[in-house]
Parts: structure tokens; C-alpha cells; sequence
């Protein structure tokens, strides 16, 4: 999830620090991480995959509500993160490959991107690697307007479309959701098997 100010100013306020690029960033309360040049945005709220060096390796973040990572901790879904913020089990950070280069890379690295519907619902996708894809969805449902994870799988080496699993509150699967992304990788389509509010497509802004 990404939570997003109106004016730099705001943002100088909230997160007390001058951002001069994209990327993690510091202060007195810890460390965030800005989605865009400016500051204006950042994640919160959640798990992200986040490849800060550009080595083509990602570990898994949990930002709080406020945007600053957990550390030392037990996340409030119950997985330990290190004294860097990063998810482990027994002890080992758990990673997945964001980049292999050649044209294997540039098959799926297409995918990310923000799109949005006619509707104004917005699918961001941060994060690919050639098992699938990670971000999030802000959309309409039954009970309104709210926003969720997204994580799909490419299915059978195919990267022009992912996989995701619908799981009841037992976490049996009951239905997936599909997305596919056409040729110009500018238009992302949305497909389940019951009529959910998010199918269609989106287009990349």
C-alpha cells in the first residue's frame, strides 16, 4: 500500500526530511521508503518487496501505518523481520530474484507500472520477477472502497499473464483472478470466474 500527500509541504511535515529521490530514506523515526521523486508518496501498511540496491535480489519490508518499517520485531501477522527490517525464517533473510537479465528480464519487467480503470480503480504493480507479480489493487467491493495486496504467479513460464489465488477466511482457494498484459504492455486485464467489481482493464498512466 502506498499512502499519498497533496503537497511537498505536507510531506516535509509528516515525515520531517528534505527527499531528493525515490527510494529509502531516513529521520529521527526511522526508516521509509518514498515511491516518487518528490516524497509525496510512500509505502504503509503492509509487506513490500523492495530491491534497494539494485542487485536484482529483493527482501520483504512491514511499514506501518505511518510508513516506517518494523525491526527487531514480530510483524502484527506474525512473522519476524531482523534488526534491517527485513523477513526472515530461522534466521535467514527470505528473498526472490527481481532481474536475470537478457530477454527473459525484459518479458516481465514491463509489468511495472500504475494503472487505472474507467472507473477510477487502480492496480500498481511494484515488483516482478519470473515466478509473478506483487503490488496492490484500490477498488470497489460490497463494502466499498478499500485497498489489498496483489500477489500472482506466472503460470507455466507464460509472463504475459498471472495467477492469483482466491482464498476463503479458512484459506481454502474458492475462485483466481487473472491478469493479463497485452503486447504493448500499456493495458493490464482483469478476470475472475464470479463477476468481481475489479474486472476490466486498466491503463498504464
Amino acid at each position: 500500500m502506498k499512502k499519498v500527500l497533496v503537497t511537498a509541504a505536507i510531506m516535509t511535515a509528516a515525515m520531517n526530511m528534505t527527499v531528493f529521490a525515490a527510494g529509502w530514506q531516513q529521520n529521527a523515526n526511522g526508516w521509509w521508503y518514498a515511491t516518487n521523486e518528490s516524497g509525496t508518496e510512500w509505502y504503509a501498511d503492509g509487506w513490500q518487496w523492495i530491491d534497494g540496491n539494485q542487485d536484482g535480489t529483493a527482501e520483504c519490508y512491514y511499514f506501518d501505518e505511518n510508513g516506517y518499517i518494523l525491526a527487531n520485531t514480530v510483524t502484527p501477522d506474525g512473522y519476524y523481520v531482523n534488526a534491517d527490517g527485513a523477513w526472515i525464517v530461522d534466521g535467514q533473510v527470505q528473498t526472490v530474484q527481481t532481474s536475470s537479465g537478457g530477454e527473459e528480464n525484459e518479458a516481465w519487467s514491463g509489468w511495472i507500472g500504475r494503472y487505472v480503470s474507467a472507473d477510477d480503480q487502480i492496480l500498481t504493480i511494484t515488483q516482478v520477477n519470473a515466478s509473478g507479480i506483487w503490488g496492490s489493487f484500490y477498488g470497489y467491493s460490497e463494502d466499498g472502497w478499500s485497498e489489498r495486496t496483489v500477489t500472482a504467479y506466472f503460470a507455466n513460464g507464460n509472463t504475459s499473464a498471472a495467477i492469483e489465488n482466491i482464498t476463503n477466511m479458512f484459506g481454502e482457494k474458492i475462485d483466481e483472478r487473472q491478469y493479463s498484459i497485452d503486447s504493448s504492455k500499456n493495458v493490464i486485464q482483469i478476470r475472475t470466474g464470479y463477476g468481481s467489481f475489479a474486472d476490466g482493464e486498466y491503463y498504464r498512466q
